[in-house]
């Protein structure tokens, strides 16, 4: 009979790291706020706020385009610019792949507006719909 290697420690915080010191692996509640995230300082983290830095960009962007592009509604004393899914669809794709995920994410933020009836916006069946910008970001 082989003898057979001791256990190894299931607390290692990277079992494929080159440091052997073992370290407890913290325990997390799911409501603690570090929960899901990443370790302080670590590169997991830069890349995670660089790719958000990014897409507030984007944001910011379509943002810009749609008042550049859009009408400005007369009803309202603020600067509210509206425009069709068709005429930011066909503008958008010469510049980004990536339109009906950032409109996804401009109206989370609360910076455009279209019908909640609409979870996703797909060429050719909503052309019709209309986005509104409420604010532009402050970025």
């Amino acid at each position: 009979m082989l003898p057979s290697a001791p256990p190894l420690p299931d607390c290692l915080i990277n079992s494929y790291s080159i440091n052997t010191s073992i370290k407890p692996e913290r325990v997390y509640k799911k409501d603690d706020p570090e929960y899901g995230r990443p370790l302080k300082g670590s590169r997991t983290e830069q890349r995670g706020l660089a790719a958000q830095a990014h897409i507030q960009q984007e944001v910011k962007y379509l943002c810009e385009i749609i008042r550049s592009m859009g009408r400005q509604l007369d009803d309202s004393s603020t600067s509210i610019y509206e425009i069709t899914f068709k005429q930011l669809f066909d503008f958008y794709t010469n510049i980004s792949n990536k339109l009906v995920g950032i409109l996804l994410r401009a109206r989370k933020h609360g910076y455009i507006h279209f019908s909640n009836e609409y979870e996703v916006l797909f060429q050719g069946k909503h052309d019709h719909v209309k986005i509104t910008l409420l604010h532009m970001p402050s970025i």
